[in-house]
Protein backbone atom coordinates (compact mmCIF):
# COMPACT_ATOMS: atom_id res chain seq x y z
CA UNK A 1 0.00 0.00 0.00
CA UNK A 2 1.26 3.49 -0.82
CA UNK A 3 0.36 7.16 -0.46
CA UNK A 4 -1.36 6.93 -3.84
CA UNK A 5 -4.01 4.75 -2.18
CA UNK A 6 -4.72 7.76 0.08
CA UNK A 7 -5.01 9.97 -3.01
CA UNK A 8 -1.72 11.69 -2.19
CA UNK A 9 1.49 12.11 -4.20
CA UNK A 10 3.47 12.86 -1.05
CA UNK A 11 3.06 13.03 2.70
CA UNK A 12 2.02 16.65 3.45
CA UNK A 13 2.98 16.31 7.11
CA UNK A 14 6.58 15.12 6.94
CA UNK A 15 9.02 17.91 7.83
CA UNK A 16 10.60 17.40 4.42
CA UNK A 17 7.18 18.23 2.95
CA UNK A 18 8.15 21.93 3.20
CA UNK A 19 10.15 21.29 0.03
CA UNK A 20 6.86 20.61 -1.74
CA UNK A 21 5.52 24.05 -0.86
CA UNK A 22 7.75 26.84 -2.20
CA UNK A 23 4.55 28.91 -2.32
CA UNK A 24 4.24 29.05 1.46
CA UNK A 25 1.12 31.20 1.22
CA UNK A 26 -0.85 28.28 -0.23
CA UNK A 27 -0.52 26.29 2.99
CA UNK A 28 -0.45 29.12 5.52
CA UNK A 29 -3.28 29.61 8.02
CA UNK A 30 -3.59 32.93 9.82
CA UNK A 31 -4.10 33.14 13.55
CA UNK A 32 -5.28 36.23 15.42
CA UNK A 33 -2.02 38.17 15.46
CA UNK A 34 -1.36 37.71 11.75
CA UNK A 35 -3.92 40.32 10.76
CA UNK A 36 -2.01 42.97 12.72
CA UNK A 37 1.30 41.70 11.33
CA UNK A 38 0.03 41.87 7.75
CA UNK A 39 -1.22 45.42 8.27
CA UNK A 40 2.22 46.58 9.44
CA UNK A 41 3.94 44.80 6.55
CA UNK A 42 1.55 46.42 4.06
CA UNK A 43 2.14 49.88 5.53
CA UNK A 44 5.92 49.47 5.33
CA UNK A 45 5.78 48.21 1.76
CA UNK A 46 3.55 51.17 0.82
CA UNK A 47 6.00 53.62 2.44
CA UNK A 48 3.33 54.63 4.92
CA UNK A 49 5.09 53.42 8.05
CA UNK A 50 8.02 51.54 9.55
CA UNK A 51 8.49 49.28 12.50
CA UNK A 52 10.42 46.82 14.60
CA UNK A 53 8.35 43.69 15.24
CA UNK A 54 9.24 40.89 17.61
CA UNK A 55 7.67 37.50 16.84
CA UNK A 56 7.59 35.51 20.07
CA UNK A 57 6.80 31.81 20.10
CA UNK A 58 8.08 28.41 21.15
CA UNK A 59 9.89 26.17 18.71
CA UNK A 60 7.48 24.86 16.09
CA UNK A 61 4.86 27.61 16.39
CA UNK A 62 5.46 28.90 12.84
CA UNK A 63 7.75 31.91 13.29
CA UNK A 64 9.96 30.92 10.34
CA UNK A 65 6.92 30.48 8.10
CA UNK A 66 5.79 34.02 8.90
CA UNK A 67 9.22 35.40 8.06
CA UNK A 68 9.11 33.52 4.76
CA UNK A 69 5.75 35.13 3.96
CA UNK A 70 7.19 38.59 4.61
CA UNK A 71 10.26 37.82 2.50
CA UNK A 72 8.08 36.69 -0.39
CA UNK A 73 5.88 39.79 0.00
CA UNK A 74 8.88 42.08 -0.43
CA UNK A 75 10.75 40.09 -3.08
CA UNK A 76 7.78 39.79 -5.47
CA UNK A 77 7.69 43.61 -5.34
CA UNK A 78 11.42 43.65 -6.17
CA UNK A 79 12.07 45.35 -2.83
CA UNK A 80 15.19 44.78 -0.74
CA UNK A 81 14.80 42.03 1.86
CA UNK A 82 17.62 40.48 3.88
CA UNK A 83 16.50 37.16 5.39
CA UNK A 84 18.88 35.85 8.03
CA UNK A 85 19.10 33.01 10.51
CA UNK A 86 21.09 33.41 13.71
CA UNK A 87 23.23 30.31 14.05
CA UNK A 88 24.68 29.23 17.42
CA UNK A 89 28.17 30.61 17.94
CA UNK A 90 28.55 32.59 14.71
CA UNK A 91 26.78 35.92 15.22
CA UNK A 92 29.55 37.65 13.25
CA UNK A 93 28.48 35.70 10.14
CA UNK A 94 24.94 37.07 10.47
CA UNK A 95 26.24 40.65 10.79
CA UNK A 96 28.57 40.21 7.82
CA UNK A 97 25.76 38.80 5.67
CA UNK A 98 23.46 41.76 6.45
CA UNK A 99 26.24 44.22 5.60
CA UNK A 100 27.25 42.56 2.33
CA UNK A 101 23.65 42.19 1.15
CA UNK A 102 23.06 45.86 1.96
CA UNK A 103 26.15 46.93 0.02
CA UNK A 104 25.16 44.76 -2.94
CA UNK A 105 21.67 46.24 -2.96
CA UNK A 106 22.73 49.88 -2.74
CA UNK A 107 21.59 51.69 -5.89
CA UNK A 108 23.47 54.98 -5.64
CA UNK A 109 25.51 56.24 -8.58
CA UNK A 110 28.71 56.12 -6.54
CA UNK A 111 28.14 52.51 -5.54
CA UNK A 112 27.40 51.45 -9.11
CA UNK A 113 30.55 53.22 -10.29
CA UNK A 114 32.69 51.58 -7.63
CA UNK A 115 31.37 48.14 -8.57
CA UNK A 116 31.98 48.84 -12.26
CA UNK A 117 35.54 49.98 -11.62
CA UNK A 118 36.27 47.10 -9.31
CA UNK A 119 36.79 49.18 -6.17
CA UNK A 120 37.06 47.15 -2.93
CA UNK A 121 33.57 48.09 -1.77
CA UNK A 122 33.63 45.48 1.00
CA UNK A 123 36.71 46.95 2.67
CA UNK A 124 34.67 48.39 5.53
CA UNK A 125 33.08 45.02 6.23
CA UNK A 126 36.54 43.54 6.74
CA UNK A 127 36.72 45.80 9.77
CA UNK A 128 34.56 43.26 11.58
CA UNK A 129 37.52 40.91 11.73
CA UNK A 130 39.99 43.37 13.21
CA UNK A 131 37.54 45.26 15.42
CA UNK A 132 37.82 48.56 13.57
CA UNK A 133 34.15 48.66 12.49
CA UNK A 134 31.92 49.85 15.33
CA UNK A 135 28.27 48.78 15.68
CA UNK A 136 27.23 52.35 14.76
CA UNK A 137 29.42 52.33 11.63
CA UNK A 138 28.00 48.94 10.66
CA UNK A 139 24.48 50.29 11.05
CA UNK A 140 25.37 53.26 8.84
CA UNK A 141 26.33 50.91 6.03
CA UNK A 142 22.83 49.42 6.13
CA UNK A 143 21.17 52.84 6.48
CA UNK A 144 23.01 54.10 3.37
CA UNK A 145 21.53 51.17 1.48
CA UNK A 146 18.05 52.03 2.79
CA UNK A 147 18.38 55.51 1.35
CA UNK A 148 18.43 54.02 -2.15
CA UNK A 149 16.16 51.04 -1.41
CA UNK A 150 12.62 51.78 -0.34
CA UNK A 151 10.81 49.79 0.86
CA UNK A 152 13.23 47.46 2.64
CA UNK A 153 13.08 44.70 5.23
CA UNK A 154 15.55 42.92 7.47
CA UNK A 155 14.34 39.63 8.94
CA UNK A 156 16.22 37.62 11.56
CA UNK A 157 15.09 34.14 12.54
CA UNK A 158 16.10 32.21 15.67
CA UNK A 159 17.40 35.29 17.45
CA UNK A 160 17.64 33.19 20.63
CA UNK A 161 20.79 31.61 19.17
CA UNK A 162 22.78 34.75 19.90
CA UNK A 163 22.83 33.45 23.48
CA UNK A 164 25.10 30.64 22.26
CA UNK A 165 27.65 33.17 21.06
CA UNK A 166 30.09 35.38 22.93
CA UNK A 167 28.73 38.28 24.95
CA UNK A 168 30.86 40.65 22.86
CA UNK A 169 29.29 39.66 19.52
CA UNK A 170 25.85 39.54 21.06
CA UNK A 171 26.28 43.10 22.30
CA UNK A 172 27.62 44.16 18.88
CA UNK A 173 24.56 42.86 17.02
CA UNK A 174 22.07 44.35 19.46
CA UNK A 175 23.82 47.73 19.39
CA UNK A 176 23.84 47.70 15.58
CA UNK A 177 20.12 46.88 15.52
CA UNK A 178 19.39 49.54 18.13
CA UNK A 179 21.06 52.19 15.99
CA UNK A 180 19.26 50.98 12.88
CA UNK A 181 15.87 51.14 14.57
CA UNK A 182 16.62 54.59 16.00
CA UNK A 183 17.45 55.91 12.53
CA UNK A 184 15.06 54.04 10.25
CA UNK A 185 12.93 56.08 7.84
CA UNK A 186 9.43 55.28 6.57
CA UNK A 187 9.21 52.13 4.49
CA UNK A 188 11.68 50.06 6.53
CA UNK A 189 10.69 46.96 8.44
CA UNK A 190 12.60 44.86 10.96
CA UNK A 191 11.13 41.54 12.09
CA UNK A 192 12.93 39.39 14.65
CA UNK A 193 11.77 35.91 15.70
CA UNK A 194 12.65 34.62 19.15
CA UNK A 195 11.52 32.15 21.79
CA UNK A 196 9.84 33.53 24.94
CA UNK A 197 12.68 32.39 27.20
CA UNK A 198 15.24 34.29 25.14
CA UNK A 199 13.02 37.37 25.02
CA UNK A 200 13.03 37.47 28.83
CA UNK A 201 16.83 37.64 28.73
CA UNK A 202 16.85 40.26 25.97
CA UNK A 203 14.55 42.43 28.04
CA UNK A 204 16.81 42.00 31.06
CA UNK A 205 20.12 42.47 29.25
CA UNK A 206 19.27 45.00 26.52
CA UNK A 207 16.35 47.09 27.73
CA UNK A 208 17.58 50.08 25.66
CA UNK A 209 16.92 47.95 22.58
CA UNK A 210 13.70 46.18 23.59
CA UNK A 211 12.16 49.52 24.60
CA UNK A 212 12.31 50.47 20.90
CA UNK A 213 10.20 47.51 19.76
CA UNK A 214 6.99 48.80 18.18
CA UNK A 215 4.95 45.60 18.09
CA UNK A 216 5.14 42.35 20.04
CA UNK A 217 3.36 39.47 18.36
CA UNK A 218 2.94 36.29 20.35
CA UNK A 219 2.38 33.48 17.87
CA UNK A 220 -0.79 31.68 18.93
CA UNK A 221 -1.42 27.93 18.77
CA UNK A 222 -4.16 26.67 16.47
CA UNK A 223 -7.76 26.43 17.55
CA UNK A 224 -9.79 23.61 16.01
CA UNK A 225 -11.00 25.62 12.99
CA UNK A 226 -7.44 26.73 12.22
CA UNK A 227 -6.17 23.15 12.56
CA UNK A 228 -8.86 21.97 10.13
CA UNK A 229 -7.94 24.68 7.61
CA UNK A 230 -4.23 23.85 8.02
CA UNK A 231 -4.88 20.16 7.34
CA UNK A 232 -7.12 20.85 4.34
CA UNK A 233 -4.62 23.22 2.72
CA UNK A 234 -1.69 20.83 3.02
CA UNK A 235 -3.72 17.87 1.77
CA UNK A 236 -5.06 19.88 -1.18
CA UNK A 237 -1.55 20.75 -2.38
CA UNK A 238 -0.61 17.07 -2.70
CA UNK A 239 -3.88 15.58 -3.97
CA UNK A 240 -3.51 13.31 -6.96
CA UNK A 241 -7.01 14.19 -8.14
CA UNK A 242 -9.92 16.22 -6.69
CA UNK A 243 -12.09 14.65 -4.03
CA UNK A 244 -15.39 15.55 -2.48
CA UNK A 245 -13.90 15.23 1.00
CA UNK A 246 -11.38 17.98 1.74
CA UNK A 247 -10.07 16.17 4.84
CA UNK A 248 -9.63 12.68 3.35
CA UNK A 249 -8.01 10.47 4.66
CA UNK A 250 -8.87 12.20 7.96
CA UNK A 251 -12.14 13.42 9.44
CA UNK A 252 -12.99 16.37 11.69
CA UNK A 253 -13.02 14.30 14.88
CA UNK A 254 -9.51 12.94 14.25
CA UNK A 255 -8.14 16.43 13.49
CA UNK A 256 -9.73 17.80 16.66
CA UNK A 257 -8.20 15.00 18.73
CA UNK A 258 -4.83 15.53 17.05
CA UNK A 259 -4.96 19.27 17.67
CA UNK A 260 -5.89 18.75 21.32
CA UNK A 261 -3.03 16.30 21.74
CA UNK A 262 -0.54 18.70 20.13
CA UNK A 263 -1.85 21.71 22.09
CA UNK A 264 -2.33 23.52 18.79
CA UNK A 265 1.40 23.68 18.01
CA UNK A 266 1.68 23.44 14.19
CA UNK A 267 4.91 21.39 14.16
CA UNK A 268 3.47 18.99 16.74
CA UNK A 269 0.23 18.68 14.79
CA UNK A 270 2.27 17.79 11.70
CA UNK A 271 4.13 15.13 13.68
CA UNK A 272 0.87 13.58 14.90
CA UNK A 273 -0.76 13.55 11.45
CA UNK A 274 2.42 12.24 9.84
CA UNK A 275 2.51 9.29 12.24
CA UNK A 276 -1.19 8.61 11.67
CA UNK A 277 -0.57 8.35 7.93
CA UNK A 278 2.42 6.06 8.48
CA UNK A 279 0.34 3.79 10.74
CA UNK A 280 -2.53 3.70 8.22
CA UNK A 281 -0.11 2.65 5.46
CA UNK A 282 1.42 0.02 7.72
CA UNK A 283 -2.00 -1.43 8.61
CA UNK A 284 -3.14 -1.13 4.98
CA UNK A 285 -6.16 1.00 5.88
CA UNK A 286 -7.16 3.74 3.44
CA UNK A 287 -8.55 6.10 6.07
CA UNK A 288 -7.23 7.44 9.37
CA UNK A 289 -9.82 5.96 11.68
CA UNK A 290 -10.23 5.96 15.46
CA UNK A 291 -8.34 2.65 15.45
CA UNK A 292 -5.38 4.38 13.76
CA UNK A 293 -5.43 7.30 16.20
CA UNK A 294 -5.55 4.91 19.15
CA UNK A 295 -2.51 3.14 17.70
CA UNK A 296 -0.78 6.54 17.63
CA UNK A 297 -1.69 7.07 21.30
CA UNK A 298 -0.20 3.65 22.07
CA UNK A 299 3.08 4.85 20.55
CA UNK A 300 3.02 7.90 22.82
CA UNK A 301 2.28 6.09 26.10
CA UNK A 302 5.91 5.72 27.30
CA UNK A 303 6.10 9.52 27.53
CA UNK A 304 2.45 10.31 28.24
CA UNK A 305 2.44 8.05 31.31
CA UNK A 306 5.36 9.81 33.00
CA UNK A 307 3.41 10.89 36.06
CA UNK A 308 2.47 14.55 36.38
CA UNK A 309 5.10 15.76 33.92
CA UNK A 310 3.80 18.98 32.31
CA UNK A 311 3.23 19.08 28.55
CA UNK A 312 6.21 21.39 27.96
CA UNK A 313 8.60 18.82 29.42
CA UNK A 314 6.91 15.91 27.63
CA UNK A 315 7.39 17.76 24.37
CA UNK A 316 11.00 18.49 25.28
CA UNK A 317 11.59 14.81 25.94
CA UNK A 318 10.14 13.91 22.54
CA UNK A 319 12.36 16.45 20.77
CA UNK A 320 15.44 15.25 22.64
CA UNK A 321 14.57 11.64 21.84
CA UNK A 322 14.09 12.38 18.16
CA UNK A 323 17.45 14.16 18.09
CA UNK A 324 19.67 12.02 20.32
CA UNK A 325 17.87 8.67 20.86
CA UNK A 326 20.19 6.80 23.25
CA UNK A 327 23.23 9.01 22.60
CA UNK A 328 24.76 11.31 25.20
CA UNK A 329 24.30 15.06 24.82
CA UNK A 330 25.41 18.23 26.58
CA UNK A 331 23.28 20.93 28.12
CA UNK A 332 24.24 23.25 25.27
CA UNK A 333 23.15 20.71 22.63
CA UNK A 334 19.79 20.32 24.36
CA UNK A 335 19.39 24.09 24.62
CA UNK A 336 20.04 24.55 20.89
CA UNK A 337 17.47 21.84 20.02
CA UNK A 338 14.86 23.54 22.20
CA UNK A 339 15.78 27.11 21.21
CA UNK A 340 16.21 28.04 24.87
CA UNK A 341 19.23 29.88 26.33
CA UNK A 342 21.48 27.81 28.58
CA UNK A 343 20.52 29.45 31.85
CA UNK A 344 16.83 28.76 31.15
CA UNK A 345 17.32 25.25 29.75
CA UNK A 346 19.44 24.19 32.73
CA UNK A 347 16.42 24.13 35.05
CA UNK A 348 14.33 22.08 32.60
CA UNK A 349 17.02 19.46 32.05
CA UNK A 350 17.77 19.25 35.75
CA UNK A 351 14.07 18.79 36.54
CA UNK A 352 13.97 15.85 34.13
CA UNK A 353 17.17 14.51 35.70
CA UNK A 354 15.77 14.81 39.23
CA UNK A 355 12.81 12.70 38.12
CA UNK A 356 15.19 10.05 36.66
CA UNK A 357 13.75 10.67 33.18
CA UNK A 358 17.16 11.86 32.04
CA UNK A 359 20.40 10.52 33.50
CA UNK A 360 23.34 12.84 34.13
CA UNK A 361 27.01 11.84 34.24
CA UNK A 362 29.35 14.73 34.73
CA UNK A 363 28.54 17.28 32.02
CA UNK A 364 26.73 14.73 29.87
CA UNK A 365 23.08 13.68 29.79
CA UNK A 366 21.23 10.71 28.34
CA UNK A 367 17.55 9.79 28.24
CA UNK A 368 16.74 6.97 30.66
CA UNK A 369 17.50 3.80 28.60
CA UNK A 370 14.32 2.11 29.87
CA UNK A 371 12.21 4.91 28.34
CA UNK A 372 14.19 4.75 25.07
CA UNK A 373 13.70 0.98 24.94
CA UNK A 374 9.94 1.30 25.50
CA UNK A 375 9.59 3.92 22.76
CA UNK A 376 11.64 1.93 20.24
CA UNK A 377 9.87 -1.35 21.04
CA UNK A 378 6.45 0.20 20.39
CA UNK A 379 7.63 1.87 17.18
CA UNK A 380 8.84 -1.46 15.87
CA UNK A 381 5.59 -3.11 16.94
CA UNK A 382 3.35 -0.50 15.28
CA UNK A 383 5.48 0.80 12.37
CA UNK A 384 7.77 -2.17 11.72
Amino acid sequence: MSLADLNLKGNPFEEISELWFPDVESVFVKTRGDYVLDEIVNESAAMEGSGLILLIGEKGFGKTTRLMRIRNFFTVREAFCSFNKAEPGVVSNLIRKVLIESINAEKSFVSRLKRKLGFPIYAKVEGLSDGSLSPTDAAEIVINSFKTNFPAAILIDDLQNIYFSSAEWRFYLIEMLRHLVSSMPEGVLFVLAVTPQAYELLERDYSAFTSRIHTFMEVNPFNVDEALAFTQKRLARLRIHPTGDALFPFNEEIIERANNFSKGIPLELMRVLNLCIEIALRKRIVKVTEEIFNAFLYLEEPIEELGDLPYTLKRELRLLFNTFQNEQFTLEQAAVVMGIPLEKEFFRIEELADMDIIHRKGRMYRINPDIVEQINRRRIEVLG
